[in-house]
């Protein structure tokens, strides 16, 4: 970045040295570029192991990134080393349960859908001590979080023969066609069990490294709390905030299905503050000139919960462009005429 005066964290950006690497790595160029604007747009910083180590917390580091690993906080340092102030839910993250175990290295970015398990809302969510620890009804993107911060991140989904057809084996989108989840993750060596009993499925928890009695106290409880209604009774953690709590798990409506989850990250939540016209803020909140950031270096827009990805790279996208044609006089960019046609497109199931 060029400040207009380097030793003044906030001051003006003038524009930015740019590094040119050749394709055989042997020569090195820079080129000092004056602008009277900078878009700072590199994707967040899920790619980079210290920066979410620093604010993800404890086992950030090493988290199964299931998107672009080349994001690494590029844009957010530059930004960061000029002035500007980060925004907040800087410790909360976009991403699914995926089937485990499994090393993000094992996989590509055609494994990323079939492998996550979006039916998550409508399974029982066991840790490794077989208690639950989070109201599924409140999404994947949610319980994908707090399972992050479980004794050694792993996570068991639980549910009977009528939850897997009905939504662990459907398509999450319109004409994405049906995915057999669980298949998928059998077929990549995760965790994936199925048994006819009760007791068989608490045995493969078993075997997986669950605390047995606890996980049978807590599927007993759940069962008397949810579907028999028994008062004076109180589980874990409340369930029903997002919907209808997951099917109780019930003698005789096997089979029964167990798999084992893990935590993922598909891009950060938090990054640089900027105002609605794109503009990065300084920690007090005041404009700095000449920068602007746009997608997910750009911090604030989601907390937790997920407000989405691509909408927010089109919406904070158009605000810099604006920005720019304005800074050079130029006819401010136009939202194109809204299709009537997708007025009537159906809600979709998922999120990607």
């Amino acid at each position: 970045m060029l400040p207009q005066n380097p030793c003044a964290p906030g001051s003006r950006i003038n524009g930015a040295i740019i590094r040119r690497v050749r394709s055989s790595g042997r020569s090195t160029s820079y080129y000092e570029i004056k602008a009277k604007a900078v878009v700072l747009a590199t994707g967040g910083f899920q790619g980079s192991p210290s920066l979410t180590a620093k604010y993800l917390g404890q086992g950030g580091d090493n988290i199964f990134v299931r998107s672009n690993r080349g994001s690494v906080g590029d844009g957010f340092n530059l930004a960061i080393g000029a002035g500007a102030g980060t925004s907040r839910g800087m410790n909360t993250y976009y991403g699914h349960l995926m089937a485990a175990p499994l090393r993000a290295d094992e996989v590509g970015p055609k494994d990323y859908l079939p492998l996550a398990q979006y039916q998550s809302r409508y399974c029982l969510l066991l840790n490794q001590g077989g208690r639950r620890f989070a109201d599924e009804t409140t999404g994947d993107e949610i319980i994908n979080q707090y399972l992050a911060k479980q004794e050694n991140r792993r996570g068991f989904l639980l549910f009977n023969e009528k939850t897997r057809l009905q939504h662990c084996v459907s398509a999450l989108f319109p004409n994405a066609g049906n995915v057999d989840r669980p298949q998928k993750a059998r077929e990549h060596g995760c965790n994936v069990g199925s048994a006819s009993t009760l007791a068989e499925l608490i045995e493969i928890l078993t075997q997986w490294g669950v605390d047995c009695v606890n996980a049978k106290r807590t599927i007993e409880e759940y069962d008397r709390v949810v579907r028999q209604r028994e008062n004076g009774l109180a589980l874990d953690v409340p369930v029903g905030r997002g919907g209808l709590p997951p099917a109780s798990l019930v003698e005789g409506d096997g089979p029964f299905y167990a798999m084992e989850v893990q935590p993922s990250i598909t891009f950060t939540y938090g990054g640089i503050n900027i105002d609605k016209q794109g503009h990065a803020l300084t920690a007090d909140k005041t404009i700095l000139p000449g920068l602007l950031v746009a997608g997910v270096d750009a911090g604030g827009f989601s907390n937790l919960g997920y407000a989405g990805g691509l909408a927010l790279a089109f919406v904070t996208g158009i605000w810099a462009a604006r920005e720019v044609a304005r800074e050079l006089g130029l006819p401010l960019p136009r939202l194109p005429v809204p299709d009537t046609r997708d007025s009537k497109t159906k809600p979709s199931k998922g999120r990607l």
